[in-house]
């Protein structure tokens, strides 16, 4: 098809030549896994620059997110640079990759526009802070704090959090304590987030605030656990917890925060607090209600809550499971429930680690891609991954490769850990990077896919 595009003219030409980028060759290489795209030759990707403007926006949209890998060259660069100089966010993180000086430069001016094209997703830079630009930063949240309906908060929010320290405290809190109640979610968060980040205890009151208001939002049943995503720390677990140990409306959502980020001292009070709302669903007849189909409002809610808290203690980020820990957590739940937990990831499989060195795996998730993500509301996109992956190990899911790295440490030094089918070499840099850090820290690396780029570091 791409050598009849010459043939064609015009809309049929674009439509010939979307078709081509959107039909890429796909391989499985040196050890199978996940089938993956393989790069366009030069001269596909040469004409695609030169016509990628006449591509519809869905097509751009895909080629500079999800289908990025096929056409990545500095042969794109003139193409990207256009489209993020029309604020388009995708091209502005690939201009990045291809003249990261340039594009650098760009960015700074863009997060102290007074009217923000971008949100802290595609405004990256690697500084923790931005002490010559924050007064700015400021000054241009507090301009959108007092309008209503500004589309624009969300993205000034967001810089906010990311590169505003204390310093200007002074000047946002006004704002802050004035609106706060009335914001929506992809406001509220990024706010709070800054106020965590810069000042913890102030933090607190306005999340407990927030808490107890009527939220109808698609974010408020999960509204702790969302603020975990950018700023976690001692005062959203200590939030977290009282919320569970009350029961109130937010205790499924503080469960499903201590899951992520509970410090491993938290164990014994989870655990604690697992066996009284278990001992509370049995008793009070909500399990039987629940069971036999007539349960109550409130004992649906004790029932999730049991729930959540059962996927809290036994898939934890902060620990993992002893076999004592182990026999007294199913000799508690319903056998049902039991049964499951242990199919969680392989149906007969401990949901303990012993202290001997054992044999793990590592699985894949691919992160949603942008199509996946449509629905989504994009004014918060600053919670979206900057990561293509996440991992499981066991029962365990890791967000991103950090939360797998911690999560590692917590297995028995000299066990083995091997890769599941669902990596390909499309994920190399992600193989090295967790083979590297394994060998580093005592672990065995099983290299059963006989990946070429893995044979100097990995033994079978």
């Amino acid at each position: 098809m791409f050598s009849a595009l010459p043939e064609k003219r015009g809309d049929a030409q674009a439509e010939s030549l979307a078709t081509v980028l959107r039909n890429p060759i796909r391989t499985e290489l040196d050890g199978g896994g996940r089938a993956f795209d393989l790069p366009f030759p030069p001269q596909v990707i040469s004409v695609a620059a030169a016509d990628f403007d006449r591509l519809s926006f869905q097509t751009q949209k895909f080629l500079l997110e999800d289908g990025w890998g096929r056409l990545r060259s500095p042969l794109m660069l003139s193409a990207v640079r256009r489209r993020a100089e029309a604020a388009n966010g995708p091209a502005l993180l690939r201009w990045l990759e291809l003249e990261p000086v340039a594009a650098t430069e760009f960015i700074r001016k863009e997060i102290v526009r007074p009217q923000p094209r971008f949100s802290s997703y595609y405004l990256r830079l690697p500084d923790a802070s931005l002490p010559a630009q924050e007064n700015q930063i400021a000054a241009n949240f507090a301009a959108f704090a007092t309008l209503n309906d500004n589309r624009d908060l969300p993205h000034s929010a967001s810089l906010l959090h990311r590169y505003a320290t204390i310093a200007v405290l002074p000047t946002v809190l006004p704002f802050i304590d004035a609106r706060l109640s009335e914001w929506p979610c992809s406001v509220q968060v990024p706010v709070l987030a800054y106020l965590l980040k810069v000042s913890p205890e102030q933090a607190a009151s306005r999340v407990e605030k927030v808490l107890e208001s009527s939220r109808t939002e698609v974010c408020s049943s999960r509204f702790i656990t969302t603020l975990g995503l950018l700023e976690p720390g001692p005062v959203l677990q200590r939030i977290a917890l009282a919320q569970v140990e009350a029961g109130t409306l937010n205790a499924h959502d503080g469960a499903d925060y201590l899951r992520s980020h509970a410090a491993r001292e938290l164990k014994v009070t989870i655990w604690r607090d697992l066996e009284k709302w278990q001992r509370e669903l049995v008793s009070s007849g909500a399990e039987k209600r629940w069971n036999s189909g007539v349960g109550t409002p409130q004992d649906r809610e004790k029932h999730f809550l049991v729930m959540e808290l059962t996927s809290t203690y036994e898939a934890a980020q902060g620990w993992v499971l002893t076999p004592r820990d182990e026999k007294q957590f199913l000799a508690l739940l319903d056998q049902e429930v039991a049964q499951a937990l242990r199919c969680g990831f392989r149906c007969g499989g401990a949901l303990s680690v012993g202290p001997e060195p054992g044999q793990f795996t590592i699985i894949s998730r691919p992160n949603p891609t942008s199509e996946e993500r449509d629905n989504e509301d994009e004014s918060m996109e600053y919670l979206n991954s900057v990561e293509r992956l996440g991992y499981s190990v066991n029962q365990y899911r890791c967000a991103n490769l950090k939360a797998l790295e911690e999560k590692l440490l917590q297995f028995p030094s000299g066990s083995t850990f091997l890769f599941s089918s669902d990596f390909s070499e499309r994920d190399r840099d992600e193989l090295v990077g967790i083979s590297n850090f394994l060998q580093k820290h005592g672990y065995k690396v099983n290299n059963n896919q006989n990946w070429s780029f893995l044979t100097a570091n990995t033994s079978r």
